[in-house]
């Protein structure tokens, strides 16, 4: 399924709810998730199949798909015209699966992120929802699915969003942490070069003790010597 530009990390099954709504409103037509035996070139299978015939005497095969109005690769189409990006990918599904499917009538269900849906999904929905309304006798039909369908994309756009900010938060959240560590770290670094120094001090001090010790003692041995050798010349 394609997302929105920023969606690489989002689960593929929190859309499954645009398949699973599809399914009810086929459940008089006997249907299967994910039909085994029917895939693509690649191994990657339809999102569903009725067992009886739709139409002609083919089942339906269908495939959902919810393309980003937003995206790099559908931007320069859904800047000129509202619902190009599900055209586009409702053609893409069909290079992918039409020709692997002979005995079966493929559509591909196309809705944008933003709502616009593909020609032929609209076509799709006004059949079922005229069957649905036939059987119910609310003329309102069409009106609750594509509010049902929005309600969904808003959830999920607002889930995503969430996400996204929760993502941004734990980021700032592990800077924070490792800017605070590597604060810790340049401090105690500080704290071991001046103990050093302190340290050095403290033995260069010793040192110059030591070395004015010496140079007394040395000057008393002069001191005596000289004492020593006048008492014997006198």
């Amino acid at each position: 399924m394609y997302f929105l530009r920023t969606s690489k990390h989002i689960d593929p099954s929190k859309l499954g709810e645009f398949d699973g709504a599809l399914r009810n409103a086929l459940s008089s037509i006997c249907n299967v998730q994910e039909p085994s035996g029917i895939s693509a070139h690649d191994g990657r299978r339809l999102d569903g199949c009725t067992l009886i015939p739709w139409r002609a005497g083919r089942c339906l095969a269908w495939d959902v798909t919810v393309p980003g109005t937003l995206a790099e690769r559908y931007v320069n189409l859904t800047s000129k015209e509202c619902g190009l990006a599900a055209a586009r990918a409702a053609d893409e599904k069909m290079k992918k699966y039409g020709n692997a499917l002979p005995s079966m009538e493929f559509l591909p269900i196309c809705i944008e992120v933003f709502g616009p849906m593909d020609p032929n999904t609209l076509k799709f929905l006004k059949a079922i929802c005229k069957m649905i309304s036939v059987r119910s006798g609310d003329s309102r039909e069409l009106f609750f699915a594509t509010n049902h369908i929005l309600c969904l994309l808003q959830r999920h756009l607002t889930e995503r969003v969430l996400e996204m900010m929760m993502k941004k938060k734990m980021k700032k959240m592990k800077m924070k942490k490792t800017m605070k560590k590597k604060k810790k770290k340049k401090k105690k670094k500080k704290k071991k070069k001046k103990k050093k120094k302190k340290k050095m001090k403290k033995t260069m001090k010793k040192k110059m003790k030591k070395k004015k010790k010496k140079k007394k003692k040395k000057k008393k041995m002069r001191m005596i010597k000289k004492m020593l050798l006048l008492r014997t010349m006198k």
